[in-house]
């Protein structure tokens, strides 16, 4: 987890920062007479060099994990580099990012996102004005954006909200790079065999449990300590785990306005607030956390695929109705999967914790024989053959979305409240 803001003009306002450098244990400042910009960097792989992020010729912004980065390199973060300086093809990579390189002779901005959106990153463009970050609050607080009334009237309406918009008006969430069309045939066996080296950091670890099979799979690879988090008043897991997060209905909706304080954005998912209170509670014990993210919409976790229906997330979308199931899966993973990744982001990185999803990993995404799979049953043989044992049972990540206070639903206290900072 890391943070950067970037902009071509120099704030004309006297702003703290904070919601960038929370998100990184070092951080740089870097000024030059067209631009501004700040880095923080919470260091993976234990090596921080600043020099590298400036020099009379460019200045490069990263945030992110490459997982299959060269090692002939030091980091990740000097593999990326080298590559976008000498125009090469990014594709390869097996991670997650954002990214500024500003050519300072050229006076040019390049700037990019991972493939599955699990790093935000935000653009503010308006009269030649130009602020990118991965986090909205800096750009708030430094440009002269305003509330976006149809952006919340759309996110009121909608299941969750999917769509690029932000809830300010010149502030956009940046579109996903493609994905390639390449696939791998590993079994989930084999892939998690390999992240398990790659995914290693120098940095205290935990996965987090919500019972179910995707969670217990993860919980058992990865991460030096296991949490449960129970969301829905029941317990399945706790005793054979090191923690155990409890989240109340009261308790979620107080938190709901810390996230919104924090972060000038609602919760497009129920989960954001989750993770916002995982963080919390975790915050200065661990700086990683593995997540089951993901493995619903590739592996069809959810009843609406086995009913032959369209999702929540695929109805705004215009999909094959002879093959829904295929349909439903390739929207939600196309649109759903950046919103909830991107959240667990957000909302975790508040509290300088990164997120990792493995299921989000391309040895699984790309997996053709997955994308065919309406039930997790795979999973479930999988893990009961590794482990000789039953998955718990699911145990919820979600919200409690019908009250909120007195007589509001969670929506409308967030709308009110959101408003209320233009």
């Amino acid at each position: 987890m890391c943070g950067f803001y970037f902009s071509n003009r120099h704030p004309e306002t006297d702003w703290t920062f904070a919601d960038v450098t929370q998100r990184g244990f070092k951080s740089a400042t870097f000024t030059g007479d067209d631009y501004f910009a700040i880095q923080s960097v919470l260091p993976c792989v234990n090596n921080i060099d600043f020099t590298l992020y400036d020099t009379p010729s460019y200045l490069f912004l990263y945030t992110g994990e490459i997982y299959n980065y060269n090692r002939t390199y030091n980091s990740d973060t000097e593999m990326m580099l080298d590559d976008l300086m000498n125009n090469r093809s990014i594709s390869s990579y097996n991670g997650m990012y954002a990214y500024v390189l500003y050519d300072k002779k050229k006076k040019e901005i390049k700037y990019g996102r991972d493939k599955t959106g699990q790093i935000p990153l935000f653009v503010y463009n308006k009269n030649g004005h130009i602020v990118i970050s991965n986090t909205v609050k800096s750009i708030v607080k430094t440009t002269d954006t305003s509330i976006n009334y149809n952006s919340l009237d759309l996110w009121k309406t909608s299941k969750h909200f999917i769509f690029k918009e932000t809830p300010w008006n010149d502030i956009y969430s940046v579109t996903p790079a493609s994905t390639e069309s390449c696939y791998s045939n590993l079994t989930v066996e084999q892939a998690f065999t390999d992240m398990q080296h790659e995914y290693t950091s120098n940095l205290p670890s935990a996965s987090i449990n919500s019972g179910g099979i995707d969670s217990s799979i993860v919980s058992k690879w990865f991460g030096n300590f296991q949490i449960a988090i129970n969301h829905i008043g029941k317990d399945f897991v706790s005793n054979h785990l090191d923690f155990a997060i409890d989240i109340s209905e009261q308790q979620w909706c107080e938190y709901v306005d810390q996230f919104i304080e924090e972060t000038y954005l609602f919760p497009y998912t129920w989960s954001w607030i989750g993770y916002y209170i995982i963080g919390k509670k975790l915050k200065g014990k661990f700086n990683i956390l593995y997540t089951g993210e993901g493995a619903d919409e590739i592996f069809g976790g959810y009843p609406d695929y086995q009913k032959g229906i369209r999702t929540p997330y695929s109805k705004p979308f215009i999909v094959d109705k002879n093959n829904l199931l295929i349909s439903n899966k390739a929207c939600d993973q196309k649109y759903f999967i950046p919103t909830a990744a991107m959240g667990a982001n957000i909302a975790l990185g508040c509290s300088t914790i990164e997120p990792r999803s493995p299921f989000l990993d391309r040895r699984i995404m790309n997996n053709q024989d997955f994308l065919y799979e309406d039930n997790k049953q795979t999973l479930r043989e999988y893990y009961t053959h590794l482990y000789n044992i039953e998955p718990a049972p699911k145990q919820g990540f979600g919200g409690f979305p019908d009250e909120y206070g007195k007589n509001l639903t969670w929506k409308d206290a967030c709308f009110n409240m959101l408003a209320t900072k233009a």
